[in-house]
């Protein structure tokens, strides 16, 4: 047979959530199947060895009975705590691909867009370029209550939910992710460029304090758009197109 090969030139640039859908994989087959079975197949032997007592054949339940205790023991709260793990990854996924798509249709604005985009140990779940500059988002999607207010407020540098004080872990992370990309430009192309850090926080009524609006912005996706637009231009047709171009070539030529 000939050798052959792929006949793209390159790898697709990443959909939203990506990172997140290979993790969730991940916790199913390694942490949830893998402790299911090794009950599984503890039960099963209890269950022959079960058989063979009762029939009064000589092999007694006993041993492993015993094992499948330990098995029950060792794999029940991992199980228990990897399905609660998987139910926050699902949540953040389709999160992720809310916002995505959402950015997606800004597309049509003139805005370019990149997600699910890899820096290290972490990743950035979109980034916009735009003649009205470059945007870092991060998305982050929390459960709201059945019945009452859903308020997220950005303020005195920490996040408040429903006025409770969540603490400023994600504002810092934002603004490193900002940071990062900023410091990839200027090593890509030579020039420093501002980058805009944004939280999203979906299906929630968003404000941020005016005083914080030249550092971070935190938003209702729905609002990202028009946020962006009534900023004064700040690159040129070709240097975003540029920007665009060096990006895209990182996205592809880095591994998950």
């Amino acid at each position: 047979m000939p050798n052959t090969k792929s006949p793209l030139k390159a790898p697709p640039l990443r959909n939203p959530g990506q990172s997140l859908e290979k993790e969730i994989i991940d916790v199913v087959f390694n942490e949830i199947l893998e402790k299911s079975s090794i009950v599984l197949i503890m039960g099963f032997l209890l269950f022959i060895e079960s058989l063979h007592y009762f029939t009064g054949s000589t092999p007694n339940p006993i041993t492993p009975a015993f094992i499948f205790v330990l098995a029950c023991i060792y794999s029940i709260p991992k199980i228990i705590k990897a399905k609660r793990k998987l139910k926050s990854l699902k949540q953040g996924r389709d999160g992720e691909k809310a916002v995505g798509q959402y950015l997606d249709s800004l597309r049509s604005d003139g805005f370019e867009i990149l997600h699910d985009v890899v820096g290290g140990e972490f990743n950035l779940d979109h980034i916009i370029i735009s003649e009205q500059g470059i945007y870092t988002v991060e998305t982050k999607t929390y459960s709201k209550p059945d019945k009452g207010k859903s308020n997220i407020t950005y303020k005195d540098g920490h996040i408040f939910k429903n006025g409770a004080d969540i603490g400023d872990n994600i504002v810092i992370q934002a603004k490193a992710q900002s940071g990062w990309l900023k410091e990839l430009l200027k090593d890509m192309l030579g020039k420093d460029y501002e980058v805009k850090p944004i939280i999203t926080f979906p299906g929630w009524y968003v404000e941020t304090d005016k005083s914080e609006l030249n550092t971070l912005w935190a938003l209702n996706p729905k609002g990202i758009g028009q946020f962006i637009k009534n900023q004064p231009a700040s690159l040129t047709k070709e240097q975003k197109k540029t920007i665009t171009y060096h990006l895209s070539r990182f996205v592809r030529n880095t591994p998950l």
